[in-house]
Formats: structure tokens, C-alpha cells, sequence
């Protein structure tokens, strides 16, 4: 069984780090496209020094989705090797506000990863899929972000991928150059970035902004052409699924 722990959340206490966020209610609004993101992170020690970039990258999507007018909610799962002594997948709570999901981020465990390749990224989707706290109405993005393979002991990428669709779940993943990652995106509806493994990271951060747009625009797409059915959204062709 997966190792999950779930970040408390307590609206009586002032924010210091994740174990302290709340999930803040977004008043309904049927003219505006709903999302509710979930920021599926890596945080084993080959990604340690791009942690601190990422944070400052998400303010990127706050803005593309503003933009959009998109009333959007937020949370993260971080995840290291399960098969590691005290790596651990951490879900956080949902939130509408980007200083409190920068300082999600900044409060997530940095795990070891130990010395195998692959990191536990199928168990920490699945997690996030899990993660409580989705608006019915929400259309469901998940942001994976991983420079090592998965980790494929008891979760195969496709029945993850089977999964996500089934939950009408868009994936957008930046990844290593692996099939399977992007046919994750692909067959979601989402997109594939290529995150060379142990390689530079500065590439991805330069054109994060051009992801949140991308999203963004996804996400816009799916509530304009199909009220924010994303099955419906997928069986549209491609070349029909254009804002």
C-alpha cells in the first residue's frame, strides 16, 4: 500500500508551511471555467535545485489562468521511491491562493530517492487523483513533474493513464523523453515537456510561462466546447479541440 500522508490544514492558525494550509471556497460562477490543479512534483534529490525555480514558476499560472478568467483551486502531492526507507508521497490541501501554494511547495519533504533509477510518480498520480476536496463542476488538471522514469511495481503507466481518463483528469507532464509519459499526456487531452534526466532544468523553466498557457488555454477549450466534459472533450477531433 502506498505511503501517503495527507497535510492537515487549520483555518485558526497563521500559515507556517504546508502542514497549515487551508482550502479556501471559490464562489460559483457558471460563466467562468473551473479548475482545480493538482501539482504532482518529484522532490528526490536530482530535482532538489529546481525545486526553488518551480515555486517562482507557478505564479506563471496564477496569472495565464486570470487571465483566462478561470476560477481555479490548487494543491500538491510531492513524492520520492516508495521502495526507499522514508520517502513518502504528501498530499496537500486545496487552496485559491498562490502565495499559499508557493508556500506549499516550499514545505514539501525532500526525499532521497536512493541510488535505483525511477521515482514513485504512478503512486503519487494516483494520489493525486485521490486527493479530497474536487469541485464537482471542476475540470481536473494534474501537472506531473519528474526527471526519472516511474517506478512500475504494483501501477502500470497505461492503467494510470485508464484511471485519468475515467476521472475526466487532463495530465500535462514534463518528463524524461519516455512513451509512455507521453502518451499519458496525449491520451488525456494534456501535453508532454521533455525533462532530460539528471540534465539542466533551465530550459523547462524558461518556457514554464508558455505552459500555464497552455493550460490555460486546455482548460478554456474543454468548459467553451463541451461545458467542461472532458470525455466529451476527447472524443472531439483533435483538430475540433482548438478554442
Amino acid at each position: 500500500m502506498s505511503k501517503i500522508v495527507p497535510t492537515p490544514s487549520r483555518a485558526d492558525k497563521p500559515l507556517a508551511g504546508a502542514a497549515k494550509v487551508v482550502r479556501m471556497e471559490v464562489g460559483r460562477d457558471s460563466t467562468r471555467a473551473r479548475a482545480d490543479l493538482v501539482f504532482v512534483i518529484d522532490t528526490t534529490g536530482s530535482m532538489n535545485d529546481k525545486i526553488d525555480g518551480l515555486i517562482e514558476s507557478c505564479q506563471s499560472f496564477v496569472d495565464r489562468l486570470a487571465t483566462r478568467r478561470i476560477d481555479w483551486l490548487a494543491a500538491v502531492v510531492g513524492f520520492g521511491d516508495l521502495t526507499v526507507e522514508g520517502d513518502r508521497i504528501v498530499a496537500t490541501p486545496f487552496s485559491s491562493s498562490a502565495d499559499r501554494v508557493k508556500a506549499l511547495l516550499r514545505g514539501l519533504p525532500r526525499y532521497s530517492g536512493g541510488g535505483n533509477e525511477g521515482e514513485s510518480s504512478l503512486e503519487a498520480l494516483q494520489a493525486a487523483l485521490n486527493q479530497p476536496g474536487y469541485r464537482p463542476d471542476a475540470i481536473k488538471v494534474l501537472v506531473l513533474i519528474t526527471d526519472e522514469p516511474a517506478l512500475q511495481r504494483k501501477l502500470k503507466p497505461s492503467t494510470v493513464t485508464g484511471r485519468l481518463r475515467e476521472a475526466g483528469a487532463i495530465a500535462f507532464v514534463l518528463s524524461p523523453n519516455i512513451k509512455y509519459f507521453k502518451s499519458m499526456a496525449g491520451d488525456t487531452g494534456g501535453e508532454w515537456w521533455n525533462v532530460d534526466s539528471g540534465g539542466d532544468f533551465s530550459r523547462i523553466l524558461a518556457v514554464f510561462d508558455r505552459i500555464a498557457t497552455k493550460v490555460a488555454s486546455t482548460v478554456a477549450a474543454v468548459h467553451k466546447l463541451t461545458g467542461g466534459n472532458v470525455k466529451e472533450y476527447l472524443s472531439l477531433p483533435p483538430s475540433q479541440r482548438e478554442e
